[in-house]
């Protein structure tokens, strides 16, 4: 079954096409060397996602449950565990109506899937082109699961589409900083090739020491690129690294930032040092959520491949402004599809409308992962966000991760790159032992920071919900 195209309005249904931004001819060999070594067709979506970006929301809406309804009908007919599920549940894809019907489908997560992996391909996978992919595994936990050529396309399309609205075109140099997906299970000339082919300079965000960086500099130098894509955390690393060494010549267009919460700090210390603006971008392979913040640096929801929810614990929606869990289902990946697949990373829909004028809705912004928090006394959940806040002011942390031991004992270790105040290290270890009240609290130095397996900089460490 070939799924719908993204977007296919007719003649005047949509009164925003006129406002489509003009970008440069792309490089057409360059990116037909890309998809061919990506194995995708990303530029035959892309022209369309720009267009469809101002589409109104009613409209894109209306496409977006007419794919729904094909992904039902498809996982219903060809994957047993819908099958199964569907009927356990009394649910017939022909009564889905609309999305308040969508909801009766059960979620999914990552315990569901690995229960039931041999029932999560479609019967007829193999005539949509799937390859194998990860998750990142920043749970500690990664998921090995297939996309389809089709909805890789689409991703690597809208990702291009959030390029573009920092200036950047097909085919035009990256500096890109990586973790496993680009510098694991491959050999150095495929790494060359594929970094060639794509115009990319790569630079591994696990060995960012002073002399490494001392090299990329050069090397950067060299290959005048004007955008950098790269973890949020590896951009702040690297934009210390370029003011404490005074080195005033590397600049860009533009930076997006991905896969780590851009905090109010990074995105400081990057736009100052490397003069220009910093846009983020959520995104999760597994799920096909995705996200990507405008001019007016807010972050829409990419809506055209996907249903996007923010859920509770028992999976019901969230209204505009209630924070819970995001919950996505990729409407175009047939071989292994994930419906109402919970991502595990907490944010909320913005009440009010972005004065851009695109038809894709507001997130507040990333919370981070369930699992980023600590558990005071009280009960309480303490996310991440209430160190960053308190971190912030204090020039002298250069990175942080807390560590919660116990049910009665915490530990925050500092990274820094001047002598700190006693002052105000006493200052924050009497507002955590007041948020953290009954508990040893304890605060260290240290030089390194802990990372996922991908690379990703990991903030908070629970012991108390490790098995």
């Amino acid at each position: 079954m070939e799924a719908a195209m993204p977007i296919s309005p007719e003649k005047g249904t949509c009164p925003n096409v006129n406002r489509i931004k003009e970008f440069r001819t792309h490089h057409p060999l360059r990116m037909s060397l890309i998809n061919l070594i990506r194995r995708t067709d990303a530029m035959r979506y892309y022209y369309d996602f720009i267009n469809s970006q101002w589409y109104s929301h009613e409209h894109i809406q209306e496409i977006q449950f007419q794919n729904l309804k094909r992904l039902l009908t498809h996982a219903y007919n060809n994957v047993p565990y819908y099958r199964r599920t569907f009927n356990a549940h009394g649910l017939q894809v022909e009564n889905i109506k609309d999305f308040i019907d969508f909801k009766k489908v059960p979620y999914l997560d990552k315990n569901i899937i690995k229960t039931n992996y041999a029932d999560m391909f479609a019967s007829n996978m193999k005539q949509f082109k799937p390859h194998p992919k990860s998750t990142g595994g920043s749970t500690g936990n990664p998921l090995l699961f297939y996309i389809d050529k089709k909805a890789h396309s689409m991703q690597w399309a809208y990702i291009y589409r959030a390029w573009n609205i920092g200036g950047w075109t097909p085919g035009e140099k990256v500096v890109v900083i990586g973790g496993t997906s680009l510098f694991s299970k491959t050999t150095a000339i495929r790494k060359w090739a594929y970094a060639t082919i794509n115009n990319w300079i790569l630079f591994s965000a696990f060995d960012m020491s002073d002399d490494n960086m001392a090299a990329w500099v050069v090397k950067i130098r060299k290959f005048k690129a004007r955008y950098m894509y790269t973890y949020a955390n590896s951009v702040y690393v690297f934009a210390d690294y370029i003011e404490r060494k005074a080195i005033n010549d590397i600049t860009f267009d533009a930076i997006f930032t991905t896969s780590e919460v851009l905090t109010d700090k990074i995105r400081k210390k990057a736009e100052q040092v490397f003069s220009c603006k910093v846009y983020d971008e959520y995104g999760g392979s597994d799920g096909a959520g995705f996200a990507f913040e405008c001019e007016m640096q807010k972050l829409h929801v990419v809506l055209e491949n996907c249903v996007f929810e923010i859920t509770n614990e028992d999976s019901s929606t969230l209204a505009p402004g209630e924070e819970g869990e995001i919950c996505t289902t990729d409407l175009f990946n047939y071989g292994m599809p994930f419906i109402r697949y919970k991502t595990g990373d907490i944010s909320s829909f913005s009440e009010s409308p972005c004065s851009c004028g695109r038809g894709l809705p507001l997130l507040t912004n990333i919370k981070g992962r369930v699992s980023d928090y600590c558990t005071n006394k009280d009960g309480e959940r303490v996310n991440y966000t209430f160190f960053d806040h308190m971190f912030k002011t204090h020039d002298w942390i250069h990175q942080f991760y807390v560590v919660q031991e116990s049910h009665s004992k915490i530990t925050i270790y500092f990274k820094t790159t001047k002598e700190y105040p006693l002052k105000e290290l006493n200052s924050i270890r009497a507002m955590i032992q007041q948020k953290f009240s009954g508990f040893e609290v304890n605060i260290k130095m240290t030089n390194e920071t802990p990372k996922t397996i991908s690379g990703k900089h990991k903030y908070v460490i629970n012991k108390t919900l490790e098995p």
